[in-house]
């Protein structure tokens, strides 16, 4: 038993110094591995956390130019725009972070992210308009493609809406730039930002407002283009695509307020509407009662279909410029008052056991702010006695008896206008 407890003490030895090295060097490499790996999680989840409050701030913008018609920053002279998005409730609080920042600029431009942001994958598809499409910049150096259908409208001195079709091929972007630009030597869109007339829009949105306030009179281009937003993967804008751009013409003034409106030959379903011809003006709109504008070459202007004895405004306003571009001037306006209708019905009868006589009729569709009666003992109305009741009927009290008595009425509208007469009713006033 002794010689197995000596046997086993001679092999219980401990570890050599060799043997701890390696086993210290094992475990400096695996804390290593750790290290980085979780240094590269880290990296991604501040990437991701960026694109999403960029994304985030983006809605936020565009909800706020659908219901305000601008994007915050570019009235008010706030130099962040941060306070209209989270005063109005389209965010809940600015995003702050020590890892990143986002910006937001001029015309709802929003920017950061840059370097930060992981790149697509080689295989990542997105649809066109909705952020880029494959291959990724990273993957193929692929430039984005162009732009179409550009299209302008809703032009005034001031303003134009511009609305565009995403690219369908051609490489990733994440954006558009929009701005306005004076053709020279034959090349159209080579220089942005000119007057301050420009605007960058995210890849969702294709269509923008651009403010022609400071923009002189002249012939431009409206230039579009699909940009892949990023300082680090495109420093030099070789990604972005083709810059596509459509003629705009701005005028000098817009055209005079035309003078002399009148209104004329008004029945109860229509008027002519005339004014004197405006210096400049290449044509005319005329609405009712802030209906839509119509098109009209010269006066005046003949209007159909309208309603019985009803107010109506009429606005007439002179255009110049070209087709698509057209810039209107300020409206000139008056008012008027159609036609009733004629009333029906007419009768006349003598009141049991008096010498009273009572005329009645229908109202006329319409209506009518008051008629005009007329009582004669000719039947031509001569020596007439007129009254003006505010409805039917009218009872005469004790006329002249043994006599026949002719009746007829009109109606009246508020401005005085009449309808035409209604037939004649009689009635022999006699026992």
């Amino acid at each position: 038993m002794r010689t197995l407890l000596r046997r086993a003490r001679r092999s219980d030895r401990g570890f050599t110094l060799i043997e701890l090295l390696i086993v210290i060097v094992i475990l400096g490499v695996l804390a290593a591995i750790v290290v980085f790996a979780v240094s590269a999680f880290n990296d991604r989840g501040v990437a991701a956390a960026c694109q999403a409050d960029r994304k985030t701030v983006e809605v936020a913008v565009e909800a706020y130019r659908a219901q305000n018609n601008t994007y915050p920053n570019s009235e008010t002279g706030d130099p962040s725009g941060w306070a209209q998005l989270v005063d109005g409730g389209f965010l809940r609080e600015a995003p702050s972070s020590n890892e990143y920042q986002i910006h937001l600029g001029e015309n709802g431009e929003v920017s950061g992210c840059d370097g930060a942001a992981p790149e697509p994958s080689a295989s990542t598809t997105t649809e066109p308009g909705g952020g880029g499409v494959s291959p990724s910049p990273s993957a193929s150096s692929e430039p984005a493609g162009a732009v179409s259908g550009i299209t302008l409208s809703a032009q005034t001195a001031t303003s134009v809406h511009v609305s565009w079709n995403a690219p369908t091929s051609g490489g990733y972007y994440n954006g558009f730039m929009i701005w306005l630009h004076t053709p020279s030597g034959g090349v159209n869109c080579d220089t942005p930002f000119e007057y301050g007339a420009f605007a960058y829009t995210g890849a969702n949105t294709t269509e923008t407002n651009i403010n022609l306030s400071a923009v002189p009179a002249g012939s431009y281009y409206m230039c579009v283009q699909a940009i892949y937003d990023d300082a680090v993967n495109n420093p030099t804008g070789s990604l972005d695509g083709p810059r596509v751009g459509v003629p705009i013409t701005k005028a000098s003034t817009g055209p005079a307020a035309p003078t002399g409106l009148n209104v004329t030959s008004i029945t109860a379903t229509g008027a002519q509407i005339s004014w004197n011809s405006v210096s400049g003006a290449n044509g005319y709109q005329v609405r009712l009662n802030g209906g839509s504008w119509v098109d009209d070459n010269a006066s005046p202007y003949s209007a159909s279909g309208l309603s019985a004895n009803t107010s109506y405004t009429v606005e007439v306003r002179a255009r110049s410029g070209t087709a698509g571009n057209y810039t209107y001037g300020t409206p000139s306006s008056t008012t008027f008052v159609t036609l009733p209708n004629t009333p029906t019905g007419a009768s006349a009868q003598q009141l049991s056991s008096s010498w009273n006589v009572r005329f009645s009729w229908n109202a006329p569709s319409g209506g009518a702010h008051h008629y005009e009666v007329q009582w004669s003992y000719q039947s031509n109305f001569n020596n007439a006695t007129t009254i003006n009741p505010a409805t039917s009927p009218v009872t005469l009290t004790n006329p002249n008896h043994n006599v026949t008595i002719y009746f007829r009425v009109r109606a009246v509208n508020s401005a005085g206008g009449t309808s035409g007469w209604s037939s004649t009713a009689s009635v022999n006033n006699t026992f």
